[in-house]
């Protein structure tokens, strides 16, 4: 009986083990499911914030191109009108001139500072995630922590990327204000223009 006895608690704290073991192993796999959930959305955040960034260039690009156009029309029109109309006078349109250029390079500077590459925190080395990894192999052996490791690689760089992108956004919509209130000042100079001449 006592024989029965000892192999029963024998039996009991061997399946006390495997059960922990278990529900260790089980613990270990919800942290690696939900790490591999974080690592898709960190992914998607990061491409994202790229495409933004190739989205802020290339609408920076736009805006050059515009102030090119219209101020190559400009210097074509001022001439004209200097020569051929005689009751504008060269104060009038040298005021006109001055403030339409200065709204339109107000654009172009700050349209060519969302363009600029600025610098951002990038990802380690090989040879320093080596190093970080050799300093914390225990806890990269898991798979765990293989993933939040990534993320949390993947997040410093997205953070930075991510504050350079709104400080892109916010250059961009000052150059396109800029440049909508030298649209505007040619509207305003033209209808004051016309009113002078007749």
């Amino acid at each position: 009986m006592k024989k029965h006895r000892d192999s029963f608690k024998e039996f009991s704290s061997e399946s006390n083990i495997q059960c922990k073991t278990i529900c260790n192993k089980d613990e270990i796999n919800k942290g690696a499911i939900l790490y591999r959930h974080v690592k898709e959305l960190s992914l998607f955040k990061y491409q994202n914030e790229e495409r933004r960034e190739d989205s802020i260039i290339q609408q920076s690009a736009n805006m050059q191109t515009a102030f090119s156009v219209i101020t190559a029309v400009l210097f074509m029109v001022i001439p004209i009108l200097i020569e051929n109309c005689n009751r504008l006078s060269l104060k009038f349109l040298l005021i006109a001139t001055s403030v339409i250029s200065f709204f339109l390079f107000i654009s172009l500077l700050f349209a060519s500072l969302a363009q600029f590459r600025w610098k951002y925190k990038a990802s380690p080395s090989v040879k320093e995630l080596e190093n970080i990894i050799d300093n914390n192999w225990e806890n990269s052996l898991a798979e765990e922590q293989q993933l939040k490791q990534f993320v949390n690689l993947l997040g410093e760089v997205d953070n930075s990327k991510q504050e350079i992108n709104n400080k892109r956004v916010r250059f961009l919509r000052i150059s396109m204000f800029s440049f909508f209130i030298s649209l505007f000042s040619i509207f305003l100079f033209y209808i004051i223009g016309i009113y002078i001449i007749l």
